[in-house]
């Protein structure tokens, strides 16, 4: 196997009996290609805890603190594999905006992503975590051990919730306005192109429903308020 990094995931049955998997990790510690031992007993939390905790064996425990700093790198956190199916597309159209305005962007889970950003990682000058609960506690060990500073905020959807992910950006990092401005510009003009053709039709057939969004607490939300302030349609105070 063509293999930079070995991540050997246990769970609750090495956990019940017993097995010191770590101290047989120890054993690889020379080893040409790394290997990083991450504990995820389902008795310990679910699947969201097990997201965190990987994250938290691969990059606090495995990567080495660097130094350097990349003033236009990002790393983006947050968006749980697997658990939305458009996940991905999410994280590639966030990292294509955020390049947009001159940023270099770790998505770690899109095809365009390779071990070296992995390593990379911690010469990042903000970590952005698109969820207000999953990944919080990671960053928060990742600021402790890395030095990276973190930014908390909603994933963005739709034109008004992007042009406030835009202009809150410049709050965390160092872009200049001018540059935020004629992106959300040319995003909003491309936006609001493809969505006066489908106007018609949602006036004449009288697109005003009420909503209610079953979702995970990453894009309960978002929805929610894209529906209400973007769509006009009744939801519950978001």
């Amino acid at each position: 196997i063509d293999a930079k990094l070995f991540v050997v995931i246990t769970g609750c049955m090495t956990e019940i009996i017993g097995d010191d998997i770590e101290a047989v990790i120890d054993e690889f510690a020379d080893a040409e290609t790394p290997v990083v031992a991450v504990n995820t007993p389902s008795f310990e939390g679910d699947a969201y805890t097990g997201y965190e905790l990987v994250l938290d064996g691969v990059f606090n425990k495995f990567l080495p603190v660097s130094e350097e700093k990349d003033s236009k790198l990002v790393n983006l956190f947050g968006v749980i594999p697997n658990f939305d199916p458009f996940y991905r597309g999410d994280l590639e159209e966030i990292a294509r905006i955020l390049r947009k305005t001159g940023l270099k962007v770790n998505t770690f889970f899109t095809p365009d992503q390779t071990f070296e950003n992995i390593l990379s990682a911690p010469k990042a000058s903000l970590n952005i975590v698109l969820s207000p609960v999953w990944g919080v506690g990671f960053v928060k060990k990742f600021e402790s051990r890395h030095s990276t500073p973190y930014w908390i905020t909603d994933i963005p959807i739709g034109a008004v919730a992007t042009e406030r992910f835009l202009s809150s950006l410049a709050e965390h990092i160092d872009i200049e306005k001018k540059v935020i401005d004629n992106v959300i510009k040319e995003e909003s003009d491309s936006y609001y192109g493809y969505f006066l053709r489908t106007l018609d039709i949602i006036v004449n057939s009288q697109f005003f429903y009420y909503a209610a969004t079953v979702t995970n607490s990453s894009y309960a939300a978002p929805i929610a308020s894209y529906l209400k302030h973007e769509l006009g349609w009744q939801t519950d105070d978001v």
